[in-house]
């Protein structure tokens, strides 16, 4: 890991005008912190779909490869040729029922760890990018992202 992460405000450098646009500098910003979760999930072996999957099953143990297609917007054999990744790697477990009823996936205990170590890697980038060292700016980045996601979940 580099002492800074890449999205993170250099010291010492002049502040040029913000983008005209909201969406623009958001965009900007944003760029900046996936390179920094890329390279987290890289060192596991992950891609952000793998681990948004991953994810998926592990809060919700069963559920089927058509509900995390259409959850991650990609075609049911997409998904299955991610779901087989994952097993290949025993990250994931597939179960059958009963014959013909959908498979049921669940997270192994492989694919736990491995969640629990990004997790706690994404919490060190969290820290160093909006924790109590952070600027105030970047502070209220953190919390004003976390409000618009409180919004979305709303009805």
């Amino acid at each position: 890991m580099t002492d800074q992460p890449s999205a993170a405000p250099q010291q010492g450098r002049t502040r040029r005008q913000p983008p005209a646009s909201p969406s623009l500098a958001l965009t900007i910003l944003a760029g900046g912190v996936q390179q920094d979760i890329d390279r987290i999930l890289a060192e596991h072996g992950m891609t952000p779909r793998k681990h948004g999957a991953l994810g998926h099953i592990h809060t919700e143990p069963g559920i089927s490869i058509s509900e995390l297609a259409r959850r991650s917007g990609i075609t049911a054999q997409s998904m299955h040729t991610l779901i087989a990744a994952l097993i290949a790697d025993d990250l994931v477990q597939s179960t059958i029922p009963r014959p013909g009823a959908p498979a049921s996936l669940a997270v192994t205990d492989a694919g736990a760890r491995l969640l629990a170590a990004i997790r706690a890697e994404l919490a060190v980038l969290d820290e160093r990018l909006f924790g109590p060292a952070a600027s105030a700016e970047w502070q209220a980045l953190a919390q004003a992202v976390h409000d618009v996601a409180e919004l979305r979940k709303r009805p």
